[in-house]
């Protein structure tokens, strides 16, 4: 009978194909504290590794220590997992509480299905605190799980927070990954509905971001008609104060004042800090639009006040713009210099592109209105490269038509007329073919 290896028991060829897909030598993985012959002995299943080993070539190689772990050894509990807690702290929104939870359990051993449940809870927990990129790993590692357990549910519901990533890092693909997660929900039967609506609620969030306001409107009444009778407070909160900010860049202004305020009531109720912030901002937008100010600045500084007492970083930029935009339309252009400056600068650390460029038209209307025309240009310009580079249609269109303006108030018709055709060839490109055309013959003639 073979004798029994002291040492943690790995799956056969685990360490091997894990250093072959991290491109490492046996040198490599061993670095200074292991021996070649110690990594070859683990490789070839002459030696099994202790934990503290095992640890170094899982951070070696860059793989969970849980895709070493051999699933057929008992794995030692103290004591079962209560996901019960970890699911009452989400839904609490005790997100920092959830994800130490979830870390500190994750520090342990557990069996592959455990794992992938915990990193699904803590990525949501991310994606909740708004932190996309420390959510990104903890989602992926847990769909992969699923995808190889032929579990298409939770591969579902996985895809339904990951769509999430690309949307909070402004990824110009976030639509395309969003779509697909959509359909492979409703190729599950039963459809089921709250992932459906988070998913679709996600796609109308996208048309909104990208200013592409009727489709998002249809989509969150879709929405709000697939909610139907599961009284789901949270999501109906969150389809409210998105319905708001769409009706008020449709000019629907009451409208949207009305979906911003049923929205803060659902929020308050939940307790959901960052969430009322990011309502009070939308509610102040439509409140400047009707030209009332002071109730509009109220509503800004609350907001602010929200997330700075909770730590939360995303979504501040564009608490700061509109903040600037109030003392922009109150004349107060150096405040408003001011806090277009900090939007930018947050922006750009968090690598919130569509933000920053947003912070560059700010600066720039400043910038025109103190008669600086040479920092307006530098700014429009840095505004309309990044727009570009992300292809935002709605927005580069809003930027060149905002320049242009500025351009003919400042007597540069030809500068003017040129972001125009910018503008025309973005919204009516078969004008801009016929209009070309008919240049071409008089040249001609």
């Amino acid at each position: 009978m073979r004798r029994r290896l002291p040492g943690l028991r790995v799956r056969p060829g685990a360490v091997k194909r894990a250093r072959a897909e991290a491109g490492l030598s046996l040198a490599g993985v061993a670095r200074g504290d292991l021996s070649r012959t110690a990594i070859f002995l683990i490789e070839t299943e002459k030696s099994n590794p202790t934990l503290p080993t095992l640890e170094l070539i899982a951070d070696r190689t860059g793989k969970p220590l849980d895709y070493f772990l051999d699933d057929e050894v008992p794995v030692p509990t103290g004591s079962p997992i209560d996901y019960l807690e970890i699911e009452q702290l989400l839904a609490g929104e005790a997100l920092e509480r959830a994800i130490e939870v979830t870390a500190e359990l994750l520090a342990k051993r557990w069996p592959r299905a455990d794992v992938a449940r915990l990193n699904f809870l803590k990525g949501q927990a991310h994606i909740r605190r708004a932190d996309a990129e420390k959510a990104a790993p903890h989602l992926l590692a847990a769909r992969e799980y699923y995808e190889a357990s032929a579990d298409k549910p939770m591969v579902v519901e996985c895809l339904s927070w990951e769509i999430h990533v690309p949307f909070l890092l402004e990824d110009p693909q976030a639509l395309a990954v969003a779509e697909i997660a959509l359909q492979r929900c409703r190729q599950l039967k039963p459809v089921p509905v709250p992932t459906e609506v988070r998913i679709m609620s996600r796609i109308a969030g996208i048309h909104l971001f990208q200013r592409n306001w009727p489709d998002a409107v249809r989509i969150y009444e879709e929405a709000v008609e697939r909610l139907g009778s599961l009284k789901d407070m949270s999501r109906m909160a969150k389809v409210y104060a998105e319905l708001g900010m769409a009706y008020r860049e449709m000019g629907q202004l009451d409208l949207s004042a009305r979906y911003s305020q049923k929205s803060i009531a659902l929020h308050e109720m939940l307790r959901d800090q960052y969430s009322i912030a990011m309502v009070e901002n939308n509610l102040a937008l439509a409140l400047m639009n009707m030209k009332n100010f002071n109730l509009a600045q109220e509503h800004l500084d609350h907001s602010l006040e929200l997330l700075e007492g909770i730590g939360r970083e995303r979504g501040k930029s564009h608490v700061l713009l509109s903040i600037a935009e109030l003392h922009y339309n109150r004349s107060q252009l150096e405040q408003a210099q001011d806090f277009a400056t900090r939007g930018l600068a947050l922006a750009r650390r968090l690598r919130e592109r569509a933000t920053e460029a947003e912070a560059h038209q700010w600066l720039g209307r400043v910038a025109a209105a103190n008669g600086n025309a040479e920092t307006t240009d530098r700014e429009f310009e840095s505004a309309l490269e990044i727009l570009g580079s992300l292809k935002l249609g709605e927005r580069l269109v809003q930027a060149h038509a905002a320049y242009a303006q500025i351009l003919e108030e400042r007597g540069d018709l030809v500068a003017a007329n040129h972001h125009l055709k910018q503008v025309l060839a973005a919204s009516r490109p078969d004008l801009v073919a016929r209009a070309s055309a008919e240049d071409l013959e008089r040249q001609l003639a």
